[in-house]
């Protein structure tokens, strides 16, 4: 007996074939410009480190600003802590962001390194 294929399947079928085809054409883009994107992958990531440490050192800079000036009353602390606290969260959660990266990245970062030479 012939089994009869309803037009489910055969709709499924053609969907997984044009994810493959996407897929397919997404890869060979990649691997011809695999050496540009390693390279703008590791500027990125230096880039999030970075900001990062540009923020935790305006962080640093508050900090002793405010204490230079906690002769200022409690309006000035408050909008002093109002500008640093945010600073502070961010620059920590891009700084752990960045060594996940550069952790998950490490093996590109040799591959690109080796290359350069």
């Amino acid at each position: 007996m012939v089994e009869e294929r309803n037009s489910d399947d055969i709709n499924s079928e053609n969907d997984t074939i044009e994810q493959i085809v996407v897929l397919n054409n997404l890869m060979e883009e990649l691997m011809r410009d695999a050496s540009a994107l390693s390279k703008d992958l590791m500027d990125g990531i230096g880039a999030v480190g970075g900001a990062a440490a540009i923020m935790l050192t305006v962080v640093i800079i508050e900090i002793v600003f405010l204490l230079v000036n906690l002769w200022r009353g409690t309006l000035f602390i408050a909008a002093s802590l109002l500008v640093m606290i945010p600073l502070l969260i961010f620059g920590i959660r891009m700084l752990l962001k960045f060594f996940e990266l550069r952790r998950k990245y490490a093996r590109i970062y040799e591959i690109n390194k080796e290359l350069e030479k």
